[in-house]
């Protein structure tokens, strides 16, 4: 996937976040830790995203280390959102913990998981996964 834009990037001692545009959407990139405090930080990026109306969302969660309730709270409103707006959020690369935490967190709101920005363009999720 080529990338053409970088187009927002925040970084605290804890978390980053780097947004770039694609032909296929945005990625945006989130590595470290999401806790209270960083939930803030990641909301301010995903608004900045809402902002170029994208129609997939792939959210790279490869360098992803731990995220609080707060944080998912915050993907779940982002995911509406975009949905709202006709988009379309996809998780790629998180590790087991935080798939796991996913599922406990938000149970009744599914999350598609894919193991690399290829398959998730495609819409093909990690063997059982929706």
């Amino acid at each position: 996937m080529k990338r053409a834009v970088l187009e927002h990037s925040e970084k605290s001692r804890r978390l980053n976040i780097v947004t770039s545009v694609c032909a296929e959407g945005c990625v945006v990139s989130v590595s470290g830790r999401i806790d209270s405090a960083g939930s803030i930080q990641l909301r301010r990026g995903l608004g900045a995203v809402l902002g170029g109306a994208p129609r997939v969302v792939l959210l790279d969660l490869r360098k992803l280390q731990h995220i609080a309730s707060a944080g998912i709270a915050t993907l779940v409103e982002f995911r509406q959102e975009l949905a709202e707006r006709g988009g379309t959020l996809r998780f790629v690369g998180a590790n087991f913990r935080i798939r796991a935490l996913f599922e406990v967190l938000s149970p009744h709101q599914p999350f598609g998981f894919f193991p690399d920005e290829a398959s998730a363009i495609r819409g093909e999720p990690r063997a059982g996964n929706p």
